[in-house]
């Protein structure tokens, strides 16, 4: 089962477009909103996969040497992920928005059949290299000290992040939680 997963694996991602394609049931009518969010997610799809393959040495012919540079610093698995985006934009430029996080949790699970099969090859292949990547690098979204790996960095995130704030009002705007807005 795992090696027709394996085998399968971006045809088997992108199932739920053929659904997607077929259906209008709960199309979310909002072009603007539409079209940007799949814009979004295709480009991020498309530009994590681009800044993969620049450093996947696989595709480089030096297969013997562990990607371990640029979106694999961050995560195990930049193409997947960047397939993931890709089918995500897919799915919204749909309309059915609904069909977002059950296509998410789909691909997750066609992703982890591959991955759960991928890594002991690549442990045999590189050995204590490849399993000390794994006990530091995730597998699919980045963390904290993947992306800021000294504190000072962290300290400096964390404060960037906290200018965030500044969509607060909007966000209650929008929600009309004080009921202000018709």
């Amino acid at each position: 089962m795992s090696e027709f997963v394996f085998r399968f694996r971006n045809s088997l991602a992108a199932l739920p477009l053929i659904y997607v394609f077929l259906s209008t049931r709960w199309e979310w009518e909002s072009d603007a909103g539409v079209w940007t969010l799949a814009g979004l997610l295709t480009l991020a799809g498309i530009l994590i996969r681009f800044w993969a393959n620049r450093h996947c040495n696989y595709n480089r012919r030096a297969q013997n040497i562990l990607a371990h540079t640029g979106p694999y610093a961050w995560v195990r698995n930049p193409l997947y992920v960047g397939n993931a985006f890709v089918i995500l934009g897919a799915i919204a430029a749909s309309e059915l928005l609904w069909m977002l996080p059950i296509s998410l949790v789909w691909m997750a699970l066609i992703f982890n059949v591959v991955v759960r099969r991928e890594e002991p090859r690549m442990l045999a292949k590189y050995g204590e290299r490849y399993a000390e990547y794994c006990a530091t690098v995730p597998r699919w979204l980045p963390s904290l000290a993947t992306l800021c790996p000294d504190n000072d960095a962290r300290r400096v995130l964390a404060r960037d992040l906290s200018i965030a704030v500044v969509l607060v009002p909007f966000l209650l705007k929008e929600l009309n939680v004080f009921s202000l807005w018709s």
